[in-house]
């Protein structure tokens, strides 16, 4: 047996020096107090998201062949995955469940196991270019103070650098020692899966592009490369399915991509992580590419430059699989709108790559290998100096990347302080339950929504209730699932034939359209109104009192009550009202609507897109085809009375516009890459 009393001092140090690194740097950045199993004062947020989502799961039966799927969210479940709650510890925790308490986080366990491993693998990647054991060790603590690493505590599954670090690795290994290991990067393409798919897919260009160069300069070993690719293509594609990644059907693809990207000044954007760097985000959504690169390493650049260490002609042939890596990343990071500063460029690319694109809608952090690679090269040229210049050049750079860095770490280590529960938000809504709905079997949230306003405080009481909810937050969910559920919950509202064992929860009083039963109560606590069934299980003891014979006007504003209304194809309300997605979008309406009057928009601009054509169907059946243009009556009516309806208390009016647009497209200096058609201020429905 191998231990550290009949092997070499220098070969344990491989493990035991950076381990400890990473223990120490865990407490002192983040906070021992998060180990405790039983503590989930520090989870909010996305965090909260991933400790609820595995609550869920681990109360859910087993399911085969789709081990990863979860019950949370009823019509809308879908896998563990899609609340980041880190499959694969998920999966092991809930095989040991029966033995555990019942409030249990591995999330912080998970973060030390994160550092830690981070630590081991910087370690061993510059021990492929030093064996000086002090300069490995400054080398792993001044790339543990990475601000873009340390601020992702938010988003823990994303922690896992070390995954991707460990493939940067490897691809050195491949580089250096012509060592090629097929079956290293087939377990980290499968640890890639069951953590996060940007850590995975990170991952798989870095391997995909060490195989096509090995492809290329090793053509003697051509059929094996070959077979590894399909191994490790079907292994994954296995994985995916398994773990629940094609459970979100038409959720998959999303918008955003152009908007949660990298500035290409990124490098000095350092947040709120600089003592002596101001610089902020320019746009709304490049939070996601925060990449900060610390006040210690751009100190180490500009030396390394002035000593004449970075030289451009330098061969690099050797490095060409991490070159394109970098270079790949680097430009799906910027993405097709890039900024630099306040300025933003639009670069034209065809619809079909968008819609793929979409699939990386958070595509800034892509940006992370960068810098990782960057780090790398950097400390390797510092090595490089005579005497004791490295030593020298990587303290100073280490103290000065800690202090600059702290203005961001040490807020980090305050959030994970163990706090009581008894004065959190959470709290405050504890009689809700405790003395009005424990005794309900389902909550819902209406209107349906993936990440309502309240969903963390309805998943937590239900998860201790044991009650079912759709009141929930997804990374991703299915779109049909979403609206055909939201479709069904509001005809059995405005039917009165909602379910007798389900309270209703809510944002604002929409029950004045709903067919009340006698007995049911509608009440407001706090800032959440609550629709309570009469438990006595009456659904036909109607309420005429709530039975609309009258015009009514519906406002489609942020502050209205319309988007009760709103189906398949639509943005969120603003101020004035809401713009449809695409060329297609629902209206649903009482199946007792007789006429509809509509005050709606268009998008326009003056000799670019002056004209629009909506044609208004109610199912299959034309109803009217309208023009508008500049001078065009903004108001038309409809009549209702002739279309099929299914006394399921719904029906739809379906929206098709002939030629949506991007502004960006038509506008110039504007970068909104929606998809615009028509635009609702507001309906008038006569019974």
């Amino acid at each position: 047996m191998r231990t550290c009393k009949n092997i070499s001092l220098n070969n344990c140090s491989e493990y035991l020096i950076p381990l400890l690194i990473g223990f120490v740097f865990f407490g002192y950045v983040f906070n021992y107090d998060i180990l405790d199993p039983e503590n989930i004062s520090w989870l909010t947020d996305d965090r909260f998201q991933s400790y609820i989502g595995w609550e869920f799961y681990r109360h859910t039966p087993w399911s085969f062949p789709i081990i990863g799927k979860t019950d949370y969210g009823i019509e809308l479940s879908s896998s563990v995955v899609f609340t980041d709650s880190n499959p694969w510890l998920s999966i092991f925790f809930k095989i040991i469940s029966p033995w555990l308490p019942d409030t249990f986080q591995f999330s912080g366990v998970w973060l030390l196991l994160c550092v830690i491993l981070q630590s081991i693998v910087l370690w061993k990647i510059i021990s492929l270019y030093t064996s000086e054991l002090s300069i490995k060790i400054l080398a792993t603590m001044l790339m543990l103070f990475n601000p873009a690493w340390m601020a992702r505590y938010g988003h823990l599954t994303l922690m896992a650098f070390f995954i991707f670090s460990s493939a940067i690795y490897l691809s050195l290994r491949f580089i250096k020692k012509d060592e090629m290991n097929n079956n290293k990067w087939l377990l980290l393409l499968c640890l890639g899966i069951g953590i996060h798919f940007y850590i995975f897919f990170i991952i798989f260009m870095n391997w995909f592009f060490v195989l096509i160069f090995a492809l290329y300069c090793k053509k003697n070993t051509k059929r094996e490369f070959i077979k590894y690719f399909i191994l490790n293509v079907i292994v994954s594609s296995c994985m995916f399915y398994i773990l629940g990644y094609l459970t979100v059907g038409s959720g998959s693809t999303v918008d955003g991509y152009g908007y949660f990207k990298a500035n290409l000044l990124y490098p000095i954007i350092a947040g709120d992580y600089s003592k002596f760097i101001g610089l902020s985000f320019f746009h709304a959504g490049e939070y996601e590419g925060f990449n900060y690169l610390g006040l210690g390493f751009i100190i180490l650049i500009f030396l390394n430059i002035i000593l004449g260490k970075i030289n451009p002609q330098q061969k690099t042939k050797k490095y060409l699989p991490l070159i394109i890596f970098s270079t790949v990343c680097f430009l799906l990071a910027i993405s097709n709108i890039v900024a630099i500063g306040d300025k933003e460029f639009i670069i034209p690319i065809p619809d079909f790559i968008l819609r793929i694109c979409g699939n990386f809608r958070a595509s800034g952090r892509f940006i992370w290998p960068v810098t990782i690679i960057l780090y790398i090269y950097l400390i390797v040229l510092s090595t490089k100096l005579n005497g004791k210049w490295p030593k020298i050049i990587l303290t100073v750079s280490l103290f000065i990347q800690i202090y600059d860095t702290s203005a961001g770490w040490q807020k980090s280590h305050e959030i994970m302080a163990k706090k009581s529960f008894a004065h959190s938000e959470f709290a405050e809504y504890k009689p809700l339950w405790e003395n009005k709905i424990s005794q309900y079997k389902t909550v819902r949230w209406f209107p349906t929504e993936n990440s309502g306003s309240k969903w963390a405080i309805i998943s937590y009481y239900t998860n201790l209730y044991k009650q079912k909810t759709d009141g929930v937050y997804f990374a991703r969910v299915d779109n049909d699932k979403l609206f055909s559920l939201k479709e069904r919950v509001l005809s059995e509202l405005i039917s009165g034939r909602y379910d007798y064992d389900t309270v209703y929860l809510m944002d604002k009083d929409y029950s004045e359209y709903f067919l009340l039963r006698d007995g049911d109560s509608v009440f407001k606590f706090k800032d959440i109104y609550v629709l309570m069934p009469h438990p006595k299980k009456c659904v036909s003891c109607y309420s005429k009192v709530n039975e609309v014979n009258k015009d009514e006007n519906i406002d489609f504003s942020l502050n209205g009550i319309g988007n009760i209304l709103l189906g398949k194809g639509w943005y969120s309300p603003e101020s004035w009202g809401v713009w449809s997605q695409g060329a297609y979008s629902e209206l649903i309406l009482p199946d007792t609507s007789k006429t509809l009057r509509i005050a709606y928009e268009a998008f326009l601009a003056k000799d670019q897109h002056e004209n629009v054509n909506v044609d208004f169907y109610c199912g299959q059946q034309f109803l009217i085809r309208t023009n508008i243009g500049f001078n065009s009556n903004r108001n038309i009516e409809l009549s209702l009375e002739q279309c099929n309806k299914d006394n399921s208390g719904t029906f739809k009016i379906n929206m098709i516009v002939d030629s949506p647009v991007h502004p960006k497209d038509v506008l110039e200096h504007n970068n909104d890459s929606r998809l615009i058609g028509i635009g609702l201020r507001n309906i008038t429905i006569s019974y």
